[in-house]
């Protein structure tokens, strides 16, 4: 079952997919994610089945990492304006606890991101997918 894919072929199965996301606090390529719906040619499918799965596995390790880079030069510049005004203890301290607030709250954002990105992109892939099965004359929910 962990290496099985997730299948997904009505809008039950997009709703489950949504309630059964769990965030990852670290990278991890879990279940792949595979859509069976009409509607999608088989490039439109695989585009689907990458950005669906790339958000659906996202930790947020990529904006912790860039509020780390992006940070760094800004804690920086502000121990220069203060010179030496504190011991290099208290530098070391606070330059140490601002890069690790700045993993956590860029993690945070990233993480946030995701899952507003994951239903987003759910929701429109719901549209598509209704949309096929109106065209189908079938029941959207029962696929």
């Amino acid at each position: 079952m962990k290496n099985e894919p997730i299948i997904v072929r009505n809008r039950r199965d997009l709703d489950l997919l949504l309630r059964q996301h769990v965030v990852a606090l670290v990278p991890r390529n879990g279940r792949q994610i595979r859509l069976e719906v009409p509607g999608l040619n088989g490039n439109e499918k695989a585009n689907w089945e990458r950005k669906i799965s790339r958000i659906y596995h996202s930790c947020g390790c990529g904006e912790g990492a860039l509020s780390v880079l992006v940070g760094t030069p800004l804690i920086l510049g502000y121990f220069f304006l203060l010179s030496n005004r504190h011991s290099l203890f208290f530098y070391l301290f606070v330059f140490l606890t601002s890069l690790l607030l700045l993993a956590i709250g860029g993690k945070v954002l990233g993480i946030t991101l995701a899952k507003i990105r994951l239903r987003h992109n759910i929701s429109v892939l719901d549209s598509l997918i209704e949309h096929a099965r109106e065209a189908e004359g079938t029941d959207p929910g029962t696929g």
